[in-house]
């Protein structure tokens, strides 16, 4: 998954300030490009290389800078992510 991901992204991630191997591209392909590729932020780890893992990704993901925010409410959010994303599975056509 993501490596499929990268496929899609990779052309874009220069797009992002976070991304720290290569220098940005926003200028030269403008913002209304760089815009459509913004969920591909997702896939610049903190130290501004790629994400390799979807585990890494996962991780990411439900990381948050809330300072406030306790173990136990992160985990209610994924928990409630997961549910939410599994009840979408079940309308899917087969």
């Amino acid at each position: 998954m993501v490596t499929k991901c990268h496929n899609v992204c990779r052309s874009r991630l220069c797009c992002f300030d976070s991304y720290k191997l290569q220098g940005s591209c926003r200028a030269t392909v403008g913002e209304d490009e760089c815009e459509l590729y913004s969920l591909c932020e997702q896939l610049i780890n903190e130290n501004g290389g790629e994400v390799k893992t979807f585990i890494e990704l996962d991780l990411k993901e439900f990381d948050s800078d809330r300072p406030d925010i306790s173990t136990s409410e992160q985990m209610i959010e994924k928990d409630v992510f997961d549910a939410v994303s599994l009840e979408s599975l079940y309308y899917l056509p087969i």
